[in-house]
């Protein structure tokens, strides 16, 4: 759903993988390593979003490798990024997928060990609350349209065909079942669906 003509090295995107009803598939990030477009994704969804991509390869000469197997990915959030918002870096056989300057996938191989610290979902939660960060099962729900969650940030007006495109582009002119991802508190709730719920603050949708 999102405009990617090029990838350039160090640079990720993020976009929407649609089934032909305009429903989510997958929220994914893409980014170029070692002469090869990596897509990270939400695991539960990995092979609905490969069979959706191999139909889409037609006689293109592209070749779809599953690698999820040979590496380990991270996320590292709640900290300050040295590198700018959307980047990609490799260091000590590591790689670094930053994203918007929020938080960053860390990848490593299966192979290598490292010091992994795990934090409660209720903490990740409160950052994502915080930073109006919306994430898979909660705001990224499969099997539902963008715009009704709240993810007009990645559909882009102006990307050409995509499966879905006619859909989107007509709920976009009739302004119809548009909502936005907002951040609210316990007493602001009115005519507002909650998607995270934590302790003061929540993400929810609002109609637009």
């Amino acid at each position: 759903t999102n405009k990617i003509d090029i990838i350039n090295p160090s640079e990720v995107k993020s976009t929407l993988v649609l089934n032909q009803k305009a429903k989510i598939i997958d929220f994914v990030h893409i980014f170029s390593l070692n002469n090869l477009i990596i897509m990270i994704g939400y695991l539960p969804n990995h092979k609905k979003l490969c069979a959706q991509i191999q139909n889409r390869i037609l006689t293109q000469d592209v070749k779809l490798q599953d690698i999820t197997h040979l590496n380990k990915v991270h996320i590292i959030f709640d900290e300050v990024f040295d590198s700018s918002a959307n980047s990609v870096h490799t260091s000590d056989n590591k790689t670094y997928v930053n994203i918007q300057g929020l938080f960053c996938f860390e990848i490593i191989s299966i192979t290598e060990h490292n010091n992994e610290t795990t934090v409660s979902q209720d903490i990740f939660n409160k950052w994502r609350v915080d930073n109006l960060v919306p994430w898979y099962g909660y705001e990224i729900i499969e099997g539902k349209n963008p715009y009704r969650c709240g993810l007009e940030l990645y559909v882009h007006n102006n990307k050409g065909c995509y499966t879905g495109q006619e859909i989107l582009t007509r709920m976009r002119t009739r302004q119809k079942g548009m909502y936005r991802l907002i951040r609210v508190g316990n007493n602001e709730q009115t005519q507002i669906k909650i998607t995270t719920k934590c302790a003061e603050q929540h993400l929810g949708l609002e109609r637009i």
